[in-house]
């Protein structure tokens, strides 16, 4: 709230920076993405070309996250090229920049490529920040993704339970990025078949969500989805319907009705539906 008002007050480059910041987490993309195109237009203007970089990262992931996904990865390779002019390409913030072109990429079927840019930040991350940093966690996250969407699941859980350990030590196991490593852990398991390991670490990710970001929040409703479909699968329909309800009611309301997340959180729930017609019949 401090830093939304800060913003309306003085629409300065940081005041900015953190009211759009604070919105994204906050699971406000709407009013992100509003602030985050102003943040670039301003340093566009400006002759600090870390800040361009800076504004245009954060602008490209505000974009990816509302599925505008070929103006997010336009966005990356523009300040991507930025940072290999000026800070280098041994820099934690080229590391972080070659992480989120990657996830685009990988948003839009390109699995090869996106494994060889994560890869690559993994390894400028080794040599500067160092292996027990939550952002060497993020990045062992997303390739893990990678290799089980390639089917890799042995490599895939080995990097996932790196990055929860990782987290555990540096985050603590209240904080939402150990719920997203949990959930990202209970994926695999549920994949492989584990499906009692996979529930439990689905619920202890969405116990950590309500806690820290509250039922309304974006992240909250992925995980609840998530626990819905393992729950249907186990023939626990009692409990899988209202999860699939709240997740499709918090997207429609963050991420619109259009957006690919709540499309997809739509289709599930009709599924959902139909089984439960037809199983009833």
């Amino acid at each position: 709230a401090h830093y939304a008002r800060a913003a309306r007050l003085a629409r300065t480059p940081e005041a900015l920076t953190n009211a759009a910041n604070l919105a994204w987490k906050s699971g406000d993309y709407r009013t992100a993405l509003r602030m985050g195109e102003e943040r670039v237009a301003r340093a566009r203007e400006e002759e600090d070309p870390n800040a361009l970089s800076y504004a245009l990262d954060r602008y490209a992931t505000f974009l990816q996250w509302s599925g505008r996904l070929a103006e997010a990865e336009e966005l990356f390779r523009e300040a991507l090229q930025i940072d290999k002019d000026t800070i280098g390409e041994a820099h934690p913030a080229y590391a972080a920049r070659l992480n989120n072109l990657a996830l685009v990429l990988r948003a839009r079927g390109d699995l090869a490529e996106a494994e060889r840019l994560f890869r690559q930040a993994l390894e400028i991350d080794k040599a500067t920040i160092g292996e027990a940093h939550p952002d060497h966690a993020i990045g062992l996250n997303n390739l893990a993704g990678v290799l089980l969407a390639r089917g890799d699941l042995v490599e895939a859980e080995r990097l996932f339970r790196q990055a929860l350990e990782i987290d555990r030590a540096a985050l603590g196991e209240a904080h939402p990025g150990y719920a997203t490593d949990l959930n990202n852990l209970a994926h695999v398991l549920e994949t492989r078949g584990d499906l009692a390991a996979a529930e439990r670490m689905y619920r202890e990710a969405l116990k950590i969500d309500r806690a820290a970001l509250g039922e309304a929040h974006p992240q909250y409703a992925n995980h609840a989805i998530n626990l819905a479909n393992l729950l249907a699968q186990t023939g626990r329909p009692e409990e899988a319907g209202p999860l699939f309800e709240a997740g499709l009611k918090v997207r429609e309301a963050a991420l619109g009705d259009g957006h690919p997340d709540t499309v997809m959180a739509r289709e599930a729930l009709a599924a959902f539906r139909e089984g439960e017609a037809e199983a009833e019949g």
